[in-house]
């Protein structure tokens, strides 16, 4: 009996230890849980702030080094020498351009140089006579006289000097210029006689009515002009 109440006595006291070693166990597990919680939150907060930074960090190193230190330098100096090209490109162009026409001109006048090579011969005679080549020398020096005559002439016109017709203005070389006309060019038959009421009986010289505008009569049909300044008495 003695026996039997001391095993019992044993097995409550093993039942309480273990009750109270479960207990204790059961709440250190509730400690760690919470410690596990705390680190897993910590990491979390740890990992998203560091993502976070990274991410700033890569987004302020496409800004500043990939985008302003070598893309846009790049693309800045890509475009100016776009455009330099296309600049050389223009140039040239107009050079081929300018090619052309020079080489236009050129064949141009190769073309009346060889026009007048072969419409402009001279004739035997004037290398078997010396006598024309003296006449020649000749009428090309009064050509000359008679060239510079006209163009004193017409720019002292133009000035008004003293003894031209246009000394007083216009008022005299209209004038004049219309009277020499009716003198010498004149022909009263003209638009059915109509230039009568102008010319009266016309021009001095029959042969030279009408000259001042029929070039076939006054120079085409013409070899030679009777103009020699050279001569005072003409």
């Amino acid at each position: 009996m003695r026996i039997v109440s001391s095993l019992f006595i044993l097995l409550l006291a093993l039942g309480m230890f273990a009750g109270h070693s479960h207990a204790q166990c059961t709440s250190c597990e509730i400690e760690a849980g919470g410690e596990s919680t705390r680190q897993t939150n910590d990491t979390i907060r740890i990992v998203n702030k560091h993502t976070t930074d990274e991410f700033i960090a890569h987004r302020s190193w496409i800004i500043s080094v990939f985008w302003e230190d070598n893309v846009l330098p790049a693309m800045m100096m890509m475009a100016d020498q776009l455009s330099a090209v296309a600049m050389q490109q223009a140039q040239i162009i107009g050079s081929f351009f300018d090619a052309e026409q020079q080489l236009e001109a050129q064949r141009t006048l190769q073309k009346i140089q060889a026009d007048i090579n072969q419409d402009y011969q001279p004739s035997l005679g004037m290398c078997q006579f010396g006598s024309g080549v003296k006449s020649l020398a000749a009428s090309e020096r009064r050509s000359e006289v008679t060239a510079i005559a006209l163009a004193e002439r017409s720019i002292a016109r133009q000035l008004g000097k003293a003894g031209t017709v246009g000394v007083d203005g216009d008022i005299t070389d209209k004038s004049s210029r219309l009277e020499q006309f009716k003198a010498t060019y004149c022909d009263p038959s003209d638009f059915d006689s109509a230039m009568s009421a102008l010319c009266g009986t016309g021009a001095e010289e029959k042969t030279r009515t009408n000259k001042d505008i029929d070039f076939v009569r006054t120079l085409g049909s013409e070899w030679t002009l009777d103009v020699d300044f050279t001569d005072s008495e003409k």
